[in-house]
């Protein structure tokens, strides 16, 4: 107790980067599209149009039909330009992410497991 300090340990700092497993989600599944009927009517072949419609619907009345102007088809052919755009951005944002953070290297999964480093696609060795 005569004014004599005890000299405090030296605080020992270790920084080292740490791996973390970053779980990437299953893509969804492609999709399956079923190609609709589509046809070109005019005032030429109304009638066999309307017949043929009977036939395939299977009923003796007036067939029930939905029409699109050209603009109209003009702009629903667009929007699916657009549709399609938007999905491939998508698709490459979540190819760039799961790209990055994918580990060059197999990670260490306990008892001498190791996981491979799986991308969307491989990474070339140089």
């Amino acid at each position: 107790m005569g004014g004599r300090r005890a000299v405090p340990n030296p605080v020992e700092i270790i920084t080292e980067p740490i791996q973390i497993e970053i779980y990437h989600p299953p893509l969804p599944k492609a999709i399956q599209l079923e190609r609709p009927d589509w046809f070109v009517v005019s005032e030429n072949n109304i009638d066999d149009f309307l017949a043929k419609l009977s036939k395939i619907q299977g009923v003796e009345a007036v067939p029930t039909f939905f029409a699109l102007s050209p603009q109209g088809y003009e702009k629903m052919s667009g929007n699916l330009q657009e549709m399609r755009r938007y999905i491939l951005e998508q698709k490459e944002i979540i190819v760039y992410y799961k790209t990055v953070t994918t580990p060059e290297e197999p990670t260490k999964m306990g008892d001498g497991i190791e996981r491979p480093s799986i991308g969307l696609y491989p990474r070339d060795k140089e």
